[in-house]
Order: C-alpha cells, then structure tokens, then sequence
C-alpha cells in the first residue's frame, strides 16, 4: 500500500511539472505575440498619416472587384547627411496598379506647374515643401488630371531600411559609373541598404542627367 502509493504521488508530482512547464511556455508565446502585434501596431500608427486633399475619385476603390488604384511615390531629400528639414521631393512617381499589371511613371522634379497659393509657376517639387502631402498630392493629381487613391512618402533614411527590410534586389543596370564611393558595373548589379542611395541619387556622371536618374529608381 505505501509502495502503491509512493509511485502514485511521483506520477501526480510529474503531471505537475509537465503542466506548469506548458502554462509558462504559453504565457512566453502570449507575451512574445503580443509584443509583435503591439510593435506592429505602432509601427503602422506611427508611419500611416491621414492627409485631407481634393480628391478627383467620387467613390473609394472597392480592392474585392479587383478594381484599379493609384500610389503616388514621393522621396524626399532629407533623413541623412545631417538633413532634418522638411526638404522637396525630388523623386516623384505614380504607380498605375491593374489586376494585370504594375506602371512606374515617373515625373520630373524641374517640372514648372502651378502651386495653388503660391503665384506664378514653381518647380513640382516644391509644392511639398510649401504644403506638405496635402500640397503635394492636389498639386500632382491636377497636374496629371488623375485620381491619386494613396500614397508613399519616404525620406533616404527610409529607402534603406526599406532596402533593408525587403533585401538584395537584382536590376539590369545600363551605365557603368562609380557615386559614393560605390561601383556599379554594366549588366546585372545587386542593390541592397548599403548602395541603393549610392544607385537612385546619380545624376551628374550620365549624360541624361535627372532622365538617367529616375530609370534607376525606377528599376
């Protein structure tokens, strides 16, 4: 009877340990989900900002009728090299997205159109620096006299831990030239976090000048 009971306590004694050792490994898997949701929440709260503008389209895009959208593309020329200002937005582009297909075009920062509240005509790039996205996107939609449904606004801090975060990408570069003291040769070039501000802000060693810049950023 004792013998019967001495083993009957060690087996209690053992399912004990095996449920409390689940309970902690749950509560580790609760306490580590949560932190990923709560920093994924953040995350997002802290780079999603409503911008109020005229829009052109009357009703939402319904994304379940697979129907077609716009993302106007902005980057700005601050966020390294000590910048910290509001800057301009030298790289412009609207992505056309079709259940079929994806179109890149990209818009000349020189590009002279009218801001509304400024007189006369300034360069597009500006209408950021005057009025931030809301300038920007009433001043891109009735230069293209299109709907812009989105958009992305990212400084060159941003493009590289956006870099970092997708990883090494393949481009089929045209021009072999050396910026910052980084070297592309002709033919395929991998891009990543370390050279994409060296690749995308280019302009002074290609003959199409801004031309041959906005092909890289695209690509």
């Amino acid at each position: 009877m004792s013998n019967h009971h001495h083993h009957h306590h060690k087996k209690h004694v053992w399912w004990k340990w095996l449920l409390g050792i689940v309970c902690v490994f749950l509560l580790v898997d609760g306490v580590v989900l949560a932190k990923f949701y709560f920093s994924a929440k953040d995350a997002v709260d802290r780079s999603f900002k409503k911008v109020n503008y005229k829009k052109k389209r009357e009703n939402s895009v319904d994304m379940s009728k697979k129907q077609s959208f716009s993302v106007l593309l902005l980057g700005s020329d601050t966020g390294e090299y000590g910048r910290t200002y509001r800057g301009r937005t030298d790289t412009i582009m609207v992505a056309a997205v079709t259940p079929s297909q994806t179109t890149l075009v990209s818009i000349p920062r020189d590009t002279l159109v009218h801001i509304e509240g400024h007189p006369g005509n300034n360069k597009i790039n500006a209408a950021y620096s005057y009025d931030g996205m809301t300038g920007a996107l009433n001043t891109i939609q009735s230069y293209l006299d299109i709907p812009i449904d989105h958009y992305v606004e990212l400084n060159m801090k941003g493009l590289e831990q956006l870099s970092n975060a997708i990883g090494p990408v393949q481009v089929d570069n045209d021009l072999e030239f050396t910026s910052l003291g980084k070297h592309f040769s002709k033919g395929t070039v991998t891009i990543d976090s370390s050279n994409i501000l060296a690749y995308t802000r280019m302009r002074h060693e290609d003959a199409r000048g801004d031309y041959g810049r906005q092909m890289r950023q695209r690509l």
